[in-house]
């Protein structure tokens, strides 16, 4: 079956891949295989990572004739490599989490990951430190004097 990004990327995915999507799940009910799947919320760069995602997770839960499930642990610990992205990757990636995939492992550390940089950057933010304003890609309205020698200076001399 086929799959489409919203720039027009076609991808071949097992159904058993695609089928890990409850919303491309009730896509193909709808509508059958017969025609690619349009994703017009997902960018190629990240349906590429949610098949990945997917695919792993189909190739690993399972136990079959050739081989026994992967551990749990090996698992969870594939989904934290997972999700060790930029940080405009994770943003998609938490956003195609709500949209097609529900509450899988990867993507709740995916949220929480998110969750505890934010509140660090913003806690820097508010301290006076570069780091979270880096972050967030605001400036906070001092002269180049003050952000140099004052007390927010943007990065430590």
């Amino acid at each position: 079956m086929k799959l489409k990004s919203s720039d027009d990327e076609m991808f071949e995915v097992e159904e058993s891949v695609a089928f890990e999507s409850q919303a491309v799940k009730n896509m193909i009910e709808d509508t059958g295989m017969d025609h690619p799947i349009p994703l017009p919320n997902v960018s190629s760069k990240i349906l590429a990572k949610v098949i990945e995602y997917c695919k792993y997770h189909v190739d690993n839960q399972k136990a079959s004739h050739d081989k026994p499930a992967t551990p749990e642990d090996e698992i969870k610990a594939w989904d934290l490599d997972f999700v060790k992205v930029d940080q405009a990757t994770l943003f998609d990636l938490i956003l195609v989490n709500f949209m097609f995939l529900g509450t899988l492992y990867a993507f709740q550390v995916c949220l929480w990951t998110l969750c505890v940089t934010i509140l660090i950057s913003l806690r820097i933010l508010f301290q006076g430190g570069g780091a979270g304003i880096l972050f967030w890609n605001c400036a906070l309205g001092f002269s180049s004097a003050e952000e140099t020698d004052g007390p927010y200076r943007l990065f430590p001399v």
